[in-house]
C-alpha cells in the first residue's frame, strides 16, 4: 500500500507481488488507515497463535519423552520468568514480538501435558472429567487474577503490584509442580521404619 502511496500503479504493484487487484481494494478497505501500532499488535497476535501451534507440538512431543508434571513446573517458571523481564524493560517492538513468541510457546504448551497427565493419573476413563475440573479451574483462576489485578490498580494506580503476585504465584506454582514430580520412596515412612 506504501508502494501504490508513493506512485506505483495498482496493477503494477498486483503484478510485482502476484494479487489481484480486488485484493488490494479489500485490503486497502480493511488495513489502509491502519497504524504502525496496530500492525505492531498484529503481528504480535499472529505471533502468539503460530508459536501456540508450536508449543503444543513441541510440549506434546516432549512430554513422551519426559516427565510430564516437570515439564509443567519448568514452564510456569519460564513463563514467570518471561514476564519478568518483559515488564522490567522498556518495551520495543522487537522484544513486544520475542514477547509473544515465548508466550505463545509456553501457554497453549500445558495443554498436552495436562492431558497427558491426567491420563496417567486416572486413566481414560476420568480424562474428560478431569480436564473439565482441570479446565474450569483455571478459567476462574484467570477470573480472579483479571479481577484482584484490577483491584490492585483501583488501590495503587498501577499494576507492579499485580503483576509482583501473578510473578511470585506462577515461580511458587513451578516448583510446587518440580517438587511434586519427583520420585518417591516405595511405602514411605513404615517401609524406612520396617527396614530399620
Amino acid at each position: 500500500m506504501r508502494e501504490a502511496d508513493a506512485g506505483l500503479a495498482v496493477k503494477e504493484l498486483c503484478r510485482k507481488y502476484g494479487f489481484s487487484e480486488a485484493s488490494y481494494y479489500g485490503w486497502k478497505a480493511k488495513f489502509g488507515g491502519m497504524s504502525v501500532s496496530d500492525a505492531q499488535r498484529l503481528k504480535a497476535l499472529g505471533t502468539i497463535g503460530a508459536f501456540n501451534v508450536l508449543g503444543s507440538l513441541f510440549f506434546g512431543w516432549a512430554g513422551g519423552r519426559w516427565s510430564k508434571p516437570a515439564l509443567l513446573g519448568d514452564i510456569y517458571i519460564v513463563r514467570s520468568l518471561v514476564l519478568a523481564w518483559y515488564f522490567n524493560a522498556a518495551p520495543t517492538a522487537e522484544s513486544t514480538l520475542v514477547f509473544a513468541a515465548l508466550m505463545g510457546f509456553l501457554w497453549l504448551g500445558v495443554a498436552p501435558l495436562v492431558s497427558g497427565a491426567v491420563v496417567e493419573m486416572f486413566g481414560l476413563h476420568w480424562q474428560a472429567m478431569v480436564q473439565g475440573l482441570a479446565f474450569s479451574s483455571h478459567q476462574v483462576g484467570s477470573a480472579l487474577g483479571a479481577f484482584g489485578g484490577g483491584y490492585l490498580f483501583d488501590l495503587f494506580g498501577n499494576y507492579q503490584l499485580a503483576l509482583q503476585v501473578g510473578i511470585g504465584m506462577g515461580l511458587l506454582a513451578g516448583v510446587v509442580q518440580l517438587c511434586s514430580s519427583l520420585p518417591r520412596w516405595g511405602g514411605g515412612l513404615r517401609a524406612m521404619a520396617g527396614s530399620v
